[in-house]
């Protein structure tokens, strides 16, 4: 009897240490997709909505997923995200949802190859328009200076100092910024360009991709600053890099454009943007051609004071 108690207990013993070992052999944990995304806080109606993920993960990412709905009481629509570059991820939530809209929410989600999967939290867009982006016009007489510049803000030094980077058509960007001030000066102070609470340094980032048949789209994020003058001048020496262009504010929105070339590359781009709660949102077209192929620019931008 003591025996076959002996060999109960000694089997009992083997069966915990097997349990045992099998639980150590599953205890390293499966590492899931890492997600970088920089969430989109507001938006312009009528506009599509860009968003831009980095995922990084030990195995081949299977699935990445964009989530998005106007009300977090009902199923999301689901969108499947596009490689636009290593590790770099795309989707586009439509305009035509977003026509009557005031907010918009999305997560966005990862899968791998073991079906290790990543979340992110709920992100809220708030949905602006145009006419939502003035408030009651109030002199300014100091705005941020750009880019690190301290000159008097009274003069025109501190947009040389951001459009400076931009060469010789920097010159050029901040001679018809001189014209605009001297004009405007002239009339002695009284009912000159009006001044709004939109005038000022933005600085932000850009989202522009490039499509073309039969390639894989290429996707890259830039810091942006846009500055906005007392006059309602625009100016901007990154919306296209090394490149300075300009326009005028209508009402709250303006459109900028230019153009690019290299060995083998043309590249028009057109910026359409408007000032939101002292944000700039906005978006980007454009086309691309080549002496073989042709492609089309796509993309959005914001910044904020």
């Amino acid at each position: 009897m003591n025996r076959r108690i002996s060999w109960k207990v000694a089997g009992g013993l083997w069966t915990l240490l097997g349990v045992a070992w099998l639980a150590g052999q599953g205890a390293t944990p499966v590492e899931a997709p890492h997600i970088v995304h920089d969430p989109v806080g507001v938006a312009l109606r009528g506009q599509p909505i860009t968003v831009l993920a980095q995922i990084s993960s030990v195995t081949p990412i299977k699935a990445v997923t964009l989530h998005y709905t106007l009300s977090r009481d009902a199923s999301p629509f689901k969108l499947a995200m596009q490689s636009a570059g290593p590790a770099i991820f795309t989707g586009t939530i439509p305009a035509t949802l977003l026509g009557n809209a005031g907010k918009v929410s999305y997560y966005i989600e990862a899968t791998d190859a073991r079906d290790a999967a990543a979340e992110t939290p709920w992100y809220t867009v708030q949905i602006k328009g145009a006419g939502d982006a003035l408030a009651a016009p109030t002199a300014i007489t100091t705005p941020a200076p750009a880019m690190g510049a301290t000159a008097d803000t009274n003069s025109t030094s501190y947009v040389g100092a951001a459009l400076i980077a931009g060469g010789a058509l920097a010159v050029v960007g901040a001679g018809l910024y001189v014209a605009s001030r001297s004009s405007s000066s002239s009339d002695g102070g009284g009912g000159g360009g009006a001044t709004t609470n939109v005038q000022g340094t933005y600085t932000g980032s850009k989202t522009i991709s490039l499509a073309r048949p039969g390639q894989a789209t290429s996707s890259a994020t830039t810091p942006v600053t846009i500055i906005i003058d007392q006059n309602g001048g625009v100016f901007s020496d990154s919306l296209i890099d090394g490149r300075v262009i300009s326009g005028s504010l209508s009402g709250s929105s303006f459109a900028l454009s230019g153009s690019t070339s290299s060995s083998n590359l043309v590249s028009n781009y057109s910026f359409t943007g408007s000032v939101v709660d002292n944000r700039i949102v906005g978006t980007v077209s454009g086309s691309a051609q080549s002496a073989t192929t042709s492609g089309t620019y796509s993309g959005s931008f914001s910044a904020g004071k």
